[in-house]
C-alpha cells in the first residue's frame, strides 16, 4: 500500500502518514491497485512533489509545505466528438472494426447489442456490413483518451439490416431500440454462453456415445469446464437437479409457453433451485461433463408449448416495445442522433486511420 511505498523512497513513518492523510482528501488509498504509478520529484534527496493520475480524467498533485502536504486535483479538459466507423466484414468483426480505430469497449458493446439475435459463429460471413457510431474524447494532442457509449449501430448479417439507437426510457434505463421502438434485447437468447464453440447443431445426427443416428433436440456448445452459463431469459426454475443422461440439469419456464433447458453442468450457481426466479443473463451454473457426455460442453434446448425447437428460431422473436407515450420522445432522440451522424467524421476502409484525429468537436 501507499505508506510502505513512500517509506521505501526515504520518508519517515510520520511523514508518510501525513502524506496519506493529504492524499485522502482527493482519492481514497483503498482504491489504489497494484500497477498504478506515482511520479516523485526529489530535491537534495527529499521528495518535494508527487503526481498521481488515477484516470484519464483526473490528475492529483501533492507539494511539500514544511512538515505538511498541499494537495489539489485537476480535471482534464477534453474535446468531445462523434465518429462513425463503417465497413464490411473481411476477417472478423473485431479485427475489421479495431483496424479502423474503434476501441475495444465499443466493439464489445456492439457484440452485446446483437448477441440476442445473432449467432456470431454461424450467422456472420464476409461482406456483412456494419456501422458503429460513438462519442470519443481527445486530449490536447488530439489523441483519443476514452470512448463513450455507442449512440447508433447497424449490422447486416446475411443481408438482413438491423439498426438500433440508444435511448433512455421513462424509468431511467438506457437501451437500444429499432425504428419501431422495439428493444434489441430479445425475450430469449439464442446463445446462453459467451466465448463457446458450437460443437453440435440441432437435428438428426450420429450419437457420439450410442453410435446410431438419433434426433439431437438441442445445440451443444463446447467450452472449458467452469465457464459460466447464463439464463436465456427471465423466468422461474422448474427443476435444478441430477436428471438421467443429462447430468446436472436446469429447466426454466418463461412466458408465452417457452422453456429453456441446460444439461451436463458441472454445478449450479448459488440460489439456483426449483421455484426460484431468475433474470435474463443471470449465471445459473457452469459448464461440465456430467451425465452422458464425451467432454465439457453445454447442451441447450428450447421448448415451445411442449415441443423442442431449434434455438436459431429465437432470433425471430421481437424485443419489448416502448410504450406509445414514450415513442414521441424516442423519435426526437433518434432525430438528434441522425443529425449527429450526418455531421460526423465517417471512417471507412479506403480512408487512412489517421482521419480519426481530424474532426470538429461537438458544441
Amino acid at each position: 500500500n501507499l505508506g510502505p511505498l513512500l517509506q521505501r523512497e526515504g520518508m519517515s513513518g510520520p511523514e508518510a502518514h501525513r502524506f496519506v492523510e493529504a492524499f485522502s482528501q482527493e482519492f481514497s488509498p483503498r482504491r489504489l491497485r497494484a500497477g498504478q504509478t506515482f511520479n516523485l520529484h526529489v530535491e537534495n534527496g527529499v521528495v518535494s512533489d508527487v503526481t498521481f493520475r488515477p484516470s484519464a480524467e483526473k490528475t492529483i498533485f501533492l507539494s511539500r509545505k514544511g512538515d505538511d502536504w498541499a494537495v489539489r486535483g485537476v480535471d482534464a479538459e477534453f474535446r468531445y466528438e462523434t465518429l462513425a466507423v463503417r465497413a464490411t466484414i473481411e476477417n472478423s468483426l473485431y479485427v475489421d472494426a479495431t483496424r479502423l480505430g474503434a476501441p475495444d469497449k465499443v466493439v464489445a458493446q456492439f457484440a452485446n447489442i446483437y448477441e440476442y439475435s445473432v449467432d456470431f459463429q454461424r450467422d456472420i460471413q464476409p461482406g456483412d456490413a456494419f456501422e458503429l457510431f460513438f462519442e470519443v474524447a481527445r486530449d490536447h494532442n488530439g489523441d483519443i483518451v476514452k470512448a463513450g457509449d455507442l449512440l447508433f449501430t447497424s449490422f447486416s448479417p446475411r443481408g438482413k439490416t438491423m439498426d438500433y439507437w440508444l435511448f433512455e426510457d421513462s424509468d431511467g434505463q438506457e437501451n437500444f431500440y429499432d425504428a419501431e421502438g422495439k428493444t434489441a434485447k430479445r425475450k430469449l437468447r439464442a446463445t446462453p454462453i459467451n466465448g463457446a464453440r458450437l460443437s453440435s447443431s440441432y437435428g438428426s445426427r450420429r450419437h457420439p456415445i450410442l453410435g446410431y443416428r438419433k434426433m439431437h433436440s438441442g445445440v451443444d456448445f463446447a467450452a472449458p469446464r467452469g465457464t459460466p452459463i447464463l439464463a436465456a431469459g427471465s423466468g422461474v426454475i422448474e427443476r435444478a437437479n441430477r436428471y438421467g443422461s443429462f447430468g446436472n440439469y436446469v429447466r426454466i419456464r418463461h412466458s408465452d409457453g417457452y422453456q429453456t433447458a441446460y444439461a451436463h453442468m458441472k454445478g449450479f450457481a448459488r440460489g439456483i433451485r426449483a421455484g426460484s426466479r431468475v433474470s435474463q443473463d443471470q449465471v445459473i451454473g457452469y459448464v461440465g461433463t456430467t451425465g452422458r457426455s464425451t467432454g465439457p460442453h453445454l447442451h441447450y434446448e428450447v421448448i415451445h408449448n411442449g415441443k423442442k425447437i431449434n434455438s436459431r428460431r429465437l432470433s425471430q422473436l421481437s424485443g419489448k416495445p416502448l410504450s406509445s407515450s414514450q415513442m414521441a420522445e424516442f423519435k426526437s432522440r433518434r432525430a438528434d442522433i441522425e443529425t449527429l451522424r450526418n455531421n460526423s467524421t465517417v471512417v471507412e476502409p479506403q480512408q487512412p486511420v489517421a482521419v480519426l484525429s481530424a474532426s470538429a468537436p461537438i458544441e
